[in-house]
């Protein structure tokens, strides 16, 4: 079995101010950074040793014969549902045979999410940077990324000084240049700001970046758009991450749509905006490697794309999440742990405020959750199908034990008739693709979703050869109704 790769999540919950549609766990008090750091940095020390055994077990559970007759197709997706291997996946202690050590893990990236990690300074992330070093190990690192909001990079030195404490890549929250955009997601920088701090990350020779641009904002017309994107394309970002607005409760949005002093904008207004931006993102040579980011060649980003590759990663801080997968020395998974630790600052620094280097379970004090390889196996198409590489059907049934049910090929060949899928190729993909400028489907989501559960009365058979691997790949078309789709494959 080849050495399995994971990451680490580190959840950085300080920010300037509260922008108008984030709803992520933050706080302003950035007087608790001291003491969050101690925190943080005891945490990973306390934790590393138990979360990479874990990854390292022997077969320790495997399905039932009732579980593998079941159809697939009729396991809800996000229904939490019993599994024969729950009970046995908490129990099972960790093996340390000389065959369980030949896959031993390897830390492939590291991301500083939030809230807003350029609010720490620099000297703080190389504190944290040496203590995964000293715990994990950077040397097989592809990748460490910091998320920084132009207000904090205001000087070239300070960029610099993020690059000398080991960051690699910078994920920027410019969202717009549009100064009446900006006031209304509550932005604490301008326009002016975005521009100065992406100079100073060229200055700075960052090899790779990437810049967050925002979308389908109500009132926002294509022409506006149209001169956003072509700003953002003037700077010549070798990665771009564009996503639509999306209104959640609880947030200064959210409550000013519950009080109707706002309009979202509708389905077709929303989809040409989304047509607009991947046109002009091709045109400028930024590849659509997943729903939401595009790309030059070699600079798609590594640690999310671990994500949606399926692969553990190590959340820390307050308000993080983590995978831990489980499999078999051969590479079979035999379940997972999910686990979310409280969204509390105070809490998380009062858990780990004695002074002690005593290994712990990393999940202590946090919400868990146990997956099935059934489970696992649905969670791998809903992200995969959101990129461009897509899904191999030999990976699902050699990895997660999971076959595609003649019901779910049978829909996959009506889809692939409208446009949203690409025939079934039993051909392996190895290199990527280049993307094709394939047309979008007529309306917009609400006027798809009729079509997505209809399934022609006689249609015609279709086969799955066991022997081989298909590859399951969305079209342009199909991207932009990735979610829908891969649920309505689901169910």
């Amino acid at each position: 079995m080849s050495p399995v790769p994971y990451s680490i999540y580190i959840h950085v919950p300080f920010c300037r101010q509260a922008c108008s549609y984030c709803d992520f766990y933050f706080i302003t008090r950035q007087e608790l950074i001291p003491a969050y750091t101690e925190a943080l940095i005891r945490d990973i020390r306390s934790s590393a040793d138990t979360f990479v055994d874990g990854l390292t077990l022997q077969p320790m559970c495997s399905e039932s014969a009732a579980e593998k007759s079941r159809n697939p197709s009729t396991q809800k997706v996000r229904e939490r549902r019993p599994h024969p291997s729950d009970q046995q996946l908490e129990n099972t202690p960790v093996s340390h045979t000389p065959e369980a050590q030949l896959s031993k893990p390897y830390l492939s990236s590291v991301y500083f999410g939030g809230g807003t990690p350029s609010r720490l300074p620099a000297r703080t992330i190389e504190r944290i940077l040496e203590t995964i070093h000293r715990h994990h190990g950077l040397d097989s690192v592809q990748e460490i990324t910091m998320e920084a909001n132009p207000d904090d990079l205001t000087s070239l030195q300070a960029v610099r000084d993020l690059k000398n404490a080991g960051v690699t890549r910078l994920s920027m929250g410019v969202q717009s240049f549009n100064p009446d955009l900006l006031q209304f997601m509550n932005r604490a920088h301008s326009a002016r700001q975005a521009e100065q701090s992406l100079d100073f990350i060229q200055q700075a020779d960052f090899k790779t970046y990437t810049v967050d641009l925002i979308y389908g904002n109500p009132g926002q017309t294509l022409r506006q758009l149209e001169t956003d994107i072509k700003t953002f394309l003037s700077w010549n970002p070798p990665h771009i991450s564009a996503y639509a607005l999306t209104i959640e409760p609880g947030t200064r949005l959210g409550k000013a749509l519950q009080l109707g002093r706002l309009t979202e904008p509708d389905d077709h207004e929303v989809a040409r905006h989304m047509q607009l931006t991947v046109n002009l993102l091709a045109d400028a040579g930024l590849h659509r490697y997943e729903v939401s980011n595009f790309a030059l060649p070699g600079h798609e980003a590594v640690h999310n794309s671990s994500y949606w590759n399926h692969t553990s990663y190590l959340g820390i801080g307050p308000g993080a999440h983590g995978l831990q997968l489980r499999s078999t020395p051969d590479g079979r998974l035999t379940g997972a742990l999910r686990w979310s630790n409280p969204a509390d600052v105070r809490a998380y620094i009062q858990m780990h405020k004695e002074k002690t280097s005593t290994r712990r379970e990393f999940t202590h004090g946090t919400e868990t959750e146990i997956l099935s390889p059934t489970q696992l196996a649905e969670e791998r198409l809903l992200m995969g199908l959101r990129t461009s590489d897509g899904v191999q059907t030999g990976e699902l049934l050699e990895r997660y034990g999971y076959q595609l049910s003649e019901k779910q090929l049978r829909y996959l060949e009506k889809m692939r008739s409208e446009g949203y899928f690409h025939p079934l190729s039993d051909t392996k993909f190895t290199t990527r693709e280049a993307e094709q400028r394939l047309p979008a489907a007529e309306g917009g989501p609400a006027e798809v979703e009729q079509r997505l559960g209809e399934v022609a009365d006689n249609p015609s058979e279709v086969k799955q050869d066991p022997e081989s691997s298909q590859l399951l790949r969305l079209t342009d078309a199909g991207l932009a109704l990735a979610d829908r789709l891969t649920l309505e494959l689901l169910s």
